[in-house]
């Protein structure tokens, strides 16, 4: 029996990529995938194993065997849905290990495995830290985590430098479990694209059907400054009140002081819905204009260095 996953193929792709925050982080918005001869329910901005390997079948024109490796679950850590990966048997009886990559289309990773493509969406940011909500039942010795590349394009080599590669494993939680994969730097830059890989690994490629992996609420947090000419301002602690709010909500900073700093707001798509410029001192306050109900994430920056990020919730 075959063994099918790729979890490790990120590691030979280029990436290229959209915003400083991570697309559809909360995995609520969901459409048919088209790319294959096999329909497929898909996390927008995110391509899972099953339309990936599906895709690859009609590519080479090998039989379309359809899996069920990933799919939308409604217990979610808010929100209405979270992403599960799993393990299981496609019609020919191969095992699939669930997995899911930030790209927006099949044909995207394919063209970054075999022309040297960009993979991923685009990400000048440098944080310190991807965080998010867990749940993993794991049975065998199966493991789960992530993977966040960065990269970086050189003019001068026309290749694309590594600027952070780090993978991290999490421990088995019944119930959701809070996780944060430290980000360390290869290079003293920052980069342009970002790619997460998100999945199910066995050992010695071995996977048990049973094992299951729920993810939900991704988010970048913190910062990492580049050397100390380059560095721009530190760190900043933020906190929102009231979060969620309605009307206004006040945005308060310690351990720094803002100087025509911007606060950019995105959708759990990533598409960057607002945009307030000039902001200086402690605090500020922000309407509830251009904004509906729903989830957000922002960036707040200054001197064109990300000094914190988070999550805003509008009722």
């Amino acid at each position: 029996m075959k063994k099918i996953t790729l979890w490790t193929i990120a590691l030979f792709a280029g990436v290229s990529a959209h915003t400083q925050t991570v697309p559809n982080a909360g995995f609520e918005n969901w459409s048919n995938n088209t790319e294959s001869s096999t329909t497929y329910l898909n996390p927008q901005s995110w391509i899972t194993i099953d339309v990936v390997t599906s895709f690859f079948n009609d590519l080479f024109g090998s039989p379309n065997l359809s899996s069920a490796a990933v799919s939308r679950v409604s217990s979610a850590h808010s929100g209405n849905y979270a992403v599960r990966m799993g393990v299981s048997t496609n019609t020919a009886g191969d095992t699939v290990s669930g997995a899911v990559f930030s790209t927006p289309t099949a044909l995207s990773l394919v063209d970054a495995v075999f022309g040297g493509q960009a993979m991923g969406y685009p990400f000048t940011f440098r944080p310190a830290a991807l965080t998010g909500y867990y749940t993993l039942t794991s049975l065998g010795g199966d493991q789960a985590g992530f993977q966040v590349l960065m990269t970086k394009w050189n003019s001068s080599t026309s290749s694309r430098d590594t600027i952070a590669d780090v993978m991290m494993y999490v421990n088995a939680a019944s119930n959701w479990t809070l996780f944060s994969v430290p980000l360390t730097y290869q290079l003293n830059a920052y980069p342009d694209t970002m790619l997460i890989v998100a999945g199910v690994y066995g050992i010695a490629d071995i996977y048990h059907i049973g094992t299951q992996f729920t993810i939900d609420d991704l988010l970048f947090t913190g910062t990492v400054p580049i050397g100390v000419e380059e560095q721009g301002q530190a760190a900043a602690n933020v906190s929102v009140f009231p979060n969620p709010f309605r009307e206004s909500a006040t945005f308060r900073v310690s351990d720094a002081e803002l100087k025509n700093a911007r606060l950019e707001i995105f959708d759990v798509l990533g598409n960057k819905v607002r945009v307030i410029n000039n902001l200086s001192g402690n605090s500020f306050t922000i309407d509830q204009e251009g904004l509906g109900s729903g989830v957000y994430f922002y960036q707040l920056i200054s001197e064109e260095a990300g000094i914190a990020s988070g999550k805003l919730v509008v009722e």
